[in-house]
């Protein structure tokens, strides 16, 4: 049997070193927030953010594959078997990469019929806004489907019990991702008379960085499990069928978080206008999103280790993790809520500010972007 206490010293620091990287990722997301509203006009911003969830539901088509890839290669790697271990990532690695060749091709089947969308929107929207949208749909669907591919990459990581990895990727992806889109925004001036809007540089930029991520995940894979092997010939009926069954189980947890996060967007841009969802997005979501996450990122690096323990059969040091990540859990979602109960509000007015956040429905009022007097470019949303 292993130490208990050696196991949850590692899940405690796997865990600090994960929240670490998703707070960094908050305090850029409320720094940029702002800006990036202020500079598109709530208009624009509300349509990048609509986009974006459309491609987030895209997530459906997983059908939950990503916990099971990851659960099985966790086993594999904890049983020190290379040729299983191969295995279940090629299978994982494959299937991403054909689920992402349909995303790609669903994406260019939206765009064909957004304009048919039309009459069901509300007054104010233009066919000007739903071209856009096409285009910038399209180049984050794109986007989508080379990342797709990459979470057997994570999962081969997570596996090896390489949160810091991991976590340290991600926390420079975003560092490196948010000051592009700064650029973006800060040289619009010069970008506008080429694109005509500061939306498709933007989904631009996310793309050319997807492409250089991938080289990075699978270096920092290959440093971690020097035997990978990228082929075709590793797969195998049995792996796809244990891996199809468990994602059976993962799918709909994971359909029901897509909803509860998605749904509003849709409904909001739908009966009201893509200002509201501009303001839903960047202070309901943002914020309180935020933060349910911290608590996800404390508790989250319990499944791979679960499935380390499960495969060597230690079912005691099973129940000492399950059971102090319920206790981590439960007090910093404690602080969480309390805090939000006291201090939202002043909070939300403090970060946003007065100007952005005025909720009316009224598209003609809100869709005017304010720029700052003296930033480089000047335009209305």
């Amino acid at each position: 049997m292993q130490d208990g206490h050696s196991i949850l010293r590692r899940l405690l620091f796997g865990s600090a070193l994960r929240f670490g990287s998703y707070f960094v990722f908050v305090i850029i997301s409320f720094l940029l927030t702002p800006y990036m509203m202020l500079k598109l006009g709530k208009q624009d911003y509300g349509l990048w953010f609509t986009a974006c969830e459309v491609v987030g539901t895209y997530s459906i088509l997983e059908l939950g594959l990503n916990t099971a890839v990851a659960r099985f290669i966790a086993a594999a790697l904890g049983r020190q078997d290379d040729e299983e271990t191969n295995r279940f990532f090629n299978t994982g690695f494959f299937l991403f990469a054909f689920l992402g060749t349909i995303i790609f091709l669903l994406s260019c089947l939206l765009i064909v019929f957004a304009t048919r969308v039309l009459p069901w929107l509300k007054p104010g929207t233009t066919i000007d806004d739903l071209t856009l949208f096409s285009r910038v749909l399209l180049i984050i669907g794109a986007q989508f489907s080379i990342e797709l591919p990459y979470r057997a990459l994570n999962g081969l990581l997570i596996g090896s019990m390489r949160h810091d990895l991991a976590a340290l990727m991600k926390t420079v992806f975003a560092l490196v991702a948010s000051f592009c889109t700064f650029l973006v925004l800060y040289f619009g001036s010069r970008l506008l008379p080429v694109f005509g809007n500061l939306l498709v540089p933007l989904a631009l930029s996310s793309l050319l960085l997807a492409v250089g991520n991938g080289i990075v995940w699978y270096l920092a894979a290959k440093s971690v499990f020097p035997n990978l092997r990228i082929s075709r010939r590793y797969i195998t009926r049995d792996s796809l069928l244990q891996v199809f069954k468990y994602s059976s189980f993962s799918f709909v947890a994971m359909l029901a978080d897509i909803l509860k996060s998605s749904m509003p967007v849709f409904i909001l841009g739908l009966l009201l206008n893509l200002s509201v969802v501009a303001q839903y997005k960047a202070v309901v979501t943002a914020f309180t999103g935020a933060l349910g996450n911290l608590v996800q990122q404390l508790t989250n690096t319990v499944s791979p280790l679960f499935s380390r323990l499960v495969a060597q059969n230690d079912h005691e040091s099973v129940r000492t993790t399950l059971f102090f990540a319920i206790k981590v859990a439960v007090v910093v979602a404690t602080f969480i809520t309390f805090g939000l109960i006291t201090w939202s509000d002043p909070f939300i007015l403090r970060w946003m500010g007065p100007d952005l956040l005025i909720y009316q429905t009224d598209s003609s009022t809100d869709s005017s972007a304010g720029t700052p007097p003296d930033g480089p470019d000047e335009r209305n949303a």
